[in-house]
């Protein structure tokens, strides 16, 4: 099994089929611009994917739209509707938190960097769904997207619903308290 695949050595194509095929423990896509198309292949490969755990995709031209595709692949529907419950009592202001992939989705994925990408403050749901509904996550880099300070506080609000959250990056302006 390969340790890391980095796209200096191999092409896209390449990538995708090691994933598929359980062979790859590290993908590192940073710096190569996916385009839905992509988004959507490389969520089908890690949906039943047993051997990745640590995901690359910094500067990646990512948009919000590739970013819900992404959650979709990586979430557990049912861990999801038990904490989303939980969580909309709290957070009355979150009504539409929704899968569209019925799926188990990817259940070995611990590390998932997205800095540097396209994100809008609209992202709020997904980054939610995803925090909410993947129990493997360890490890969770937003920086350097330009949220806005609003954002960013929700941001770092929805943290408490990850328990096996350990590492979590976002930016805080410096109005902000520093508390994570």
């Amino acid at each position: 099994m390969f340790r890391q695949f980095s796209p200096v050595n191999t092409s896209y194509k390449n990538i995708l089929q090691q994933i598929k095929e359980n062979n790859i423990t590290e993908v590192d896509l940073s710096h190569q611009p996916l385009s839905l198309k992509q988004m959507d292949e490389l969520c089908n490969a890690l949906i039943n994917n047993t051997s990745v755990t640590k995901l690359l995709l910094n500067n990646c031209k990512i948009d919000d739209d590739c970013l819900e595709k992404l959650v979709n692949a990586l979430v557990d529907p049912t861990l999801f509707t038990t904490k989303k419950n939980t969580y909309q009592v709290i957070h009355p202001e979150v009504t539409k938190l929704t899968l569209t992939n019925s799926s188990n989705g990817n259940k070995t994925l611990t590390s998932l960097s997205l800095r540097q990408n396209n994100f809008s403050d609209k992202v709020l749901e997904s980054i939610q769904t995803l925090l909410l509904g993947n129990h493997t996550l360890t490890n969770l880099n937003l920086s350097d997207n330009s949220f806005s300070p609003s954002m960013l506080m929700k941001l770092k609000s929805v943290k408490a619903f990850n328990e096996g959250l350990i590492n979590y990056f976002i930016d805080i302006p410096r109005q902000c308290p520093k508390q994570f």
